[in-house]
């Protein structure tokens, strides 16, 4: 099911649609995954960075959303199946990283 290729990449078969790469399309940096949100057949994360509300002050720091994905469960599961599996393949598993006992 998965094609992992040049390290650091991974191929996902799509079904015989062509893709196209727009070079305009969004890419958003987030630290981490806010919440989950399972509704109607679709999976939504919220996606957030760290914020300060004035740089170079000591004004609190917080949390911001940076958006939102939402996906159908199935193309959910081959997300989450697909990541562990380049993760793993790139030695940043959990399992890599977990304590040794």
């Amino acid at each position: 099911m998965q094609n992992f290729g040049t390290p650091g990449t991974v191929n996902i078969p799509q079904h015989e649609v062509k893709l196209y790469d727009n070079p305009h399309g969004v890419e958003i940096y987030a630290e981490g995954v806010h919440n989950l949100f399972a509704n109607s057949g679709n999976v939504t994360l919220a996606l957030y960075c760290t914020r300060s509300s004035s740089p170079g002050t000591n004004d609190q720091v917080y949390r911001s959303i940076v958006g939102r994905v939402t996906l159908p469960v199935a193309a959910a599961q081959v997300l989450a199946e697909t990541l562990f599996g380049f993760l793993k393949q790139s030695g940043l598993s959990p399992d890599a990283n977990a304590p040794k006992q």
